[in-house]
């Protein structure tokens, strides 16, 4: 707990973190006629290992990639899901709901520290989550703005710059371990691991904190 107190400023992943990202994801699935009667948790599963594929790829605005990966994840399953079903499954993401405690803990957190979203996603659509979520964030930096996705470094070095502090006062909130805690990690940043489905750890995993929600977290850190 040395290193966390020093910290100014929390730095956050928002989908999966603060919005509710799987549950996003099946209502959208559900909500695409084509996709009736799939097995959805495979669907999630599927979708998620396109996503990664496609994000470490040439840069591409995130709602095709949400959308293709979508389409992909379909296939797997001998499905066919429609350009125009799988543009609507993308252009829903601004609509997914935060989770229970995240308006709260931004309120109690906003209080003490400074606040920022760090996103794969484009930029309206962070815009539209970040209406709902109520959070006193100082900036967010999406990918459509960067033409980079994390985990590479380019997210955690605007952060940085915009911030003007150095890592150690940085503490980044995140639920995963590939596309924030480890790049996090590497760049001298404490990290806090929103672990809200109980993934473990691999050899090499360290984050500075490891909690299930962000009520924890705002115990944690006396806020």
């Amino acid at each position: 707990m040395t290193r966390v107190s020093e910290v100014e400023a929390l730095t956050f992943d928002c989908y999966g973190t603060l919005i509710d990202w799987y549950g996003g994801v099946r209502e959208a699935a559900r909500a695409s006629p084509s996709l009736a009667g799939l097995e959805l948790e495979r669907f999630v599963r599927d979708r998620d290992a396109e996503d990664r594929v496609l994000i470490q790829g040439p840069y591409r605005p995130y709602a095709e990639v949400l959308a293709f990966s979508a389409q992909r994840a379909a296939a797997a399953q001998g499905r066919v899901l429609p350009e125009a079903e799988a543009r609507a499954f993308a252009a829903s993401q601004g609509a997914w709901p935060p989770f229970d405690e995240s308006r709260a803990a931004l309120a109690r957190l906003g209080r003490r520290f400074r606040l920022a979203i760090l996103s794969n996603v484009d930029t309206a659509i962070l815009a539209r989550s970040v209406e709902l979520l109520g959070g006193p964030f100082e900036f967010t930096l999406t990918a459509q703005e960067l033409g980079s996705y994390k985990p590479r470094p380019a997210h955690w070095e605007a952060a940085l710059t915009r911030l003007g502090l150095p890592p150690s006062r940085v503490l980044h909130v995140g639920c995963s371990l590939f596309h924030d805690m480890r790049p996090a990690a590497a760049r001298g940043i404490p990290t806090a691991f929103v672990n809200r489905d109980g993934e473990p750890l691999a050899p090499g995993d360290a984050p500075t904190l490891v909690l299930s929600d962000l009520a924890s977290l705002c115990d944690v850190l006396g806020v």
